[in-house]
Formats: structure tokens, sequence, C-alpha cells
């Protein structure tokens, strides 16, 4: 197995913990990860930050580093995991900064709802699509079997997978 296929793996467990973190209304201060080496032998290390989140791109940071000192290429791995501890509720203890992570924040809940409305494989980071088999960026096949239907039970129509509402089929814009 590769730093790359790890990283990738870490990334996208990255994103269901702040996923799950944001859905329940909470942030965490520990990011803990957890490796199980092909011999079995397990190794957990914890990190604390400075204020709570629930950002993916910071818990997939400190995963990344927390994995970095632990695992040696090319040793395989049984086991990989990500998990947030130390909650805190909404926006206690969130400290403003100025780089923009307010924005961030907002534009994971924006995924989220695209998420939950069209299915996972809706919205997916480009960093998780790769060579293996499975990875490749999902097609409009792939999203019909979202929970939207269209009017006649097909998929949505582009229009309302974009966000818009629906045009009518007589709208002078559309035939123009």
């Amino acid at each position: 197995v590769t730093a790359a296929e790890l990283h990738r793996v870490l990334l996208s467990l990255s994103e269901r913990v702040g996923r799950r973190l944001r859905h329940n209304g909470v942030r965490a201060r520990t990011v803990t990860l957890k490796l199980r080496h092909a011999s079995f032998q397990t190794v957990t290390r914890a990190h604390t930050l400075a204020t709570s989140t629930n950002q993916a791109n910071e818990v997939f940071a400190v995963a990344t580093e927390l994995l970095d000192g632990v695992w040696s290429a090319p040793s395989p791995v049984r086991l990989l995991g990500v998990a947030a501890s130390r909650l805190v509720s909404g926006e206690q203890g969130v400290q403003m900064d100025l780089l923009g992570s307010a924005r961030w924040e907002a534009a994971e809940r924006v995924a989220d709802k695209v998420r939950a409305q069209f299915g996972e494989v809706a919205l997916t980071r480009g960093a998780l699509l790769g060579d293996a088999p499975g990875t490749k960026a999902p097609s409009r096949d792939d999203l019909r079997g979202s929970r939207y239907q269209g009017p006649r039970g097909g998929p949505a129509p582009p229009e309302t997978i974009r966000g818009q509402e629906p045009r009518e089929r007589n709208d002078p814009d559309l035939l123009a």
C-alpha cells in the first residue's frame, strides 16, 4: 500500500467525521487516528487542537500528520480509522481566523445538503478520485439511484441539480 492510497482513505474518513460533526451540531477538540498493521499491532495516536473544529480539512490535516508519524511505506495496513472527541456544542470554542475558515465551513455545509438530497455520489472531492476500480467520477446514471426523482420518476432535470427551479416547457428562454 502506498502513502497516497492511505492519504486518500484518510481524506474520505475525515470527510465522514466532519459531516457527522456538522450534522449533530457539534465541534471536536481532539482528532484520533487508529492504525492496525498486518501483524495485528494496533497504534492509536491523538492530537488536541487549540480550537474546536467540524471541518474535514482540519481533521484530515491532523490525521495525516499522525499517520506520517506512525506508518512507514510499504508496511501493509489492516485497519485505518479516524475519530473525533472532546466535543463541544455549536459555536462554543470557535475562534475567528483570517484565513477564511468560515467560508470553507459554509461550503462544506452546502456539500452536506447536496449529498443529503442527491446521494453520496453527487459530490466528490477530486482527490478521492483515483485509478482504483470504483473511484471514477459519478455519471448521470449513478445519480439516477438518488432519492430525488424527476416528474416522471426519472433523474432530476439538470436545472434542479444545479440548484435552480425546473423550467416550464413553454419557457421562452428554454425555446430560444
